[in-house]
């Protein structure tokens, strides 16, 4: 847990958070010092994480689909030639 505790302070320090203080308590209540090569290693490997265009395009949702479904075309064609004479009103 101290390495991910130090990975976290390290990115609040970057961004100059005040919530970093928070990790660094944390941290050096550990048992033990944290990894530095882990650490670097995990800052390293997702540091293209911090940029909001790049977390913006490889999150991006795709458009849901609907196999074999109507057109909204279709739909209101279909609205257009009810009469509404079948309709039923509800009684109280």
């Amino acid at each position: 847990i101290v390495d991910i505790l130090a990975v976290l302070n390290r990115r609040l320090q970057e961004r100059r958070s005040i919530y970093s203080g928070i990790f660094q308590i944390l941290q050096e209540e550990s048992k033990r010092l944290p990894d530095k090569e882990v650490v670097h290693a995990h800052l390293r490997d997702t540091a293209v994480m911090d940029d909001p265009a790049t977390l913006d395009m490889r999150y991006e949702e795709k458009p849901v689909t609907f196999d074999h479904a109507s057109s909204p075309a279709a739909c209101s064609a279909a609205y257009t030639g009810y009469s509404g004479k079948d309709h039923v009103e509800a009684r109280a």
